[in-house]
Parts: structure tokens; sequence; C-alpha cells
């Protein structure tokens, strides 16, 4: 139990920093480099809510052992898990679109930012993908449903525990 809920600490944790930088820093000092920040937050916040879900489940036995890899554990918490919570197939969507922009970020060789955006070049120069401030907001507000319903389960778990 105490695994779920630090990774539900850490999960708030992180959605509450992307937050903060995006809608409360970034306003104040402009910089380009937190809208990568706020992903990487947004990213690390994602990851632990699939964890969390995914312990949750395992630790009530409605699904075995997983491989320890985030592609495997995505896999498994989109066909095990996803289903029985109801999650969104436009939350299924987010997670990856965030996780591949993560992955070409810790891939790329060149990025830079300009303008309220964040670009980052793939390994040959020749894809680049953009992040821009609207775009990490929105990621945001998609997110919080889902991180919501994540600390709906966790509490509903708890109140469970102690009645």
């Amino acid at each position: 139990m105490d695994t779920f809920k630090t990774l539900i600490d850490s999960m708030n944790r992180y959605i509450n920093t992307a937050d903060h930088l995006i809608y409360v820093t970034y306003p104040l000092v402009k910089e380009e480099k937190l809208i990568l920040a706020s992903l990487e937050n947004l990213h690390n916040a994602l990851i632990f809510a699939v964890e969390a879900i995914l312990f949750y489940d395992k630790m009530y036995k409605r699904i075995g052992l997983y491989p320890d890899n985030f592609n495997a554990k995505l896999e498994t918490f989109k066909l095990k898990c996803a289903p029985r919570y109801n999650f969104e197939r436009n939350v299924l969507v987010l997670i990856q679109d965030v996780v591949e922009l993560i992955q070409q970020h810790e891939r790329s060789q060149m990025e830079f930012a300009r303008k309220d955006k964040y670009y980052i070049f793939d390994r040959d120069y020749v894809k680049m993908k953009s992040i821009d401030l609207q775009r990490i907001k929105a990621y945001i507000m998609d997110a919080k449903p889902f991180i919501e319903k994540v600390n709906r389960i966790y509490q509903h778990d708890l109140s469970r525990r102690t009645s």
C-alpha cells in the first residue's frame, strides 16, 4: 500500500509542477525551455499514473506480472486496465504522444527554442517536432481528468481499507 501511495504522491507532484510551470512561471519569465520542463513533468506524472494503476491491479491480482520496460507496461495498461476503468481513448493517445516527444527529445542532437515554441529535430535532421505553449496547455488540460480519476481510484481504495 505504501508503494501505491508513493506513486500517487509522485504523480500529483509532477502534474502540479507541470501546471505551475506553464500557467504561473512561464508568463513571468517567458523562457521557452520551461515548455520542455513542463512537458517532462507531465511525462513523469503520466508515467506514475500508469504505474499506479498497474500496481493497484497487480496488488488485487487483476493482472499478472508484466515486463519492466515502459512500452510493455503501456501495452498492458491499454489492454487490461484502460477498459476496466473506462479510460478514454484520448488519454491513451495523450500518453503515447507525450512519451514519443520525450523519447525524441532524448535522442535528438539538436533542439532550439524560439517565440513560445520548442523545436526538436531527429538524428538525421529530417523530421522536426515542435512543442508550443498552446499544445502543452492542451496536454495538461487533457491529462487532468485522467489524473483525477486515478486519484479517485486511490481515494476509493483508501476509504475501503479504513471502513
